[in-house]
């Protein structure tokens, strides 16, 4: 149960690495096409919120942890880690703060996202993560260079900005993001995504359901993450509590 908070920390390494948005200059055409296509698959929504069966594996360690996730847009994200149907952890994150609620060691911890970005050296900020946890593709920065590719099935778009390179995979009929790699050329770390199990929700467009994570570090160890997402709902309203016991202990 201890290891759902390791868990919950690959969220933030994962949001970590979305430097800034989509901004295109005076690219070609058909690079703004499809940049654009990008940004418009983005969910627009006031509330959200899901089920979220979740697999973690490492080299030393797997576990399952079921998370339970509200967001409010642009002002609160609440995540419950259960395992067994009991929770072990509690975090609400806001954009100047994070709370972090322990139930099986009866602590709290309040912290912001400089915090964090400290922790694992990358520039973790409120949008990153609400925009990973809804399922809205990670971006580049303003001057970020592209090039287009396609072949038989997917259009591929390619971005370089200093040191990181970002290749989109879309599919080449509707545009869906269906493979993600982000690389670290300076450290050699990488993140890849796929998203898997499409489907149409009235009113906002086509959502995975099925998110399959790869992290390898500098040393190359590998973690892995499946995300399995249900009971998905947009725009509606949610009840957001963070009660501290007066007997847990602030850390």
């Amino acid at each position: 149960m201890k290891n759902i908070l390791l868990l919950l920390s690959i969220l933030f390494v994962i949001s970590g690495c979305k430097p800034g948005e989509i901004v295109n200059g005076d690219r070609e055409k058909t690079e703004k096409f499809v940049l654009k296509k990008v940004a418009e698959s983005d969910f627009d929504f006031d509330w959200f919120s899901a089920k979220i069966k979740t697999n973690y594996q490492s080299a030393e360690q797997s576990m399952a942890v079921t998370l339970q996730v509200k967001i409010e847009k642009g002002k609160a994200i609440w995540i419950s880690g259960q395992k067994f149907g009991l929770e072990g952890v509690r975090l609400l994150i806001e954009q100047d703060s994070i709370r972090v609620l322990n139930r099986l060691e009866r602590t709290y911890m309040v912290t912001d996202f400089s915090y964090i970005a400290k922790q694992f050296n990358l520039p973790a900020n409120f949008n990153a993560v609400q925009d990973f946890l809804v399922g809205n593709a990670l971006k580049m920065g303003k001057n970020t260079v592209y090039n287009l590719k396609e072949d038989e099935t997917q259009t591929v778009l390619i971005g370089i900005e200093d040191n990181l390179r970002a290749t989109y995979a879309l599919n080449k009929l509707n545009y869906n993001l269906e493979n993600f790699l982000l690389e670290d050329t300076e450290t050699n770390r990488q993140m890849m995504t796929k998203q898997l199990d499409y489907e149409t929700i009235e009113g906002k467009g086509d959502f995975a359901y099925l998110r399959e994570i790869e992290l390898k570090d500098e040393k190359a160890e590998m973690i892995t993450v499946e995300m399995s997402y249900s009971k998905v709902d947009f725009d509606v309203p949610q009840t957001i509590s963070f009660d501290v016991p007066s007997s847990y202990k602030r850390l």
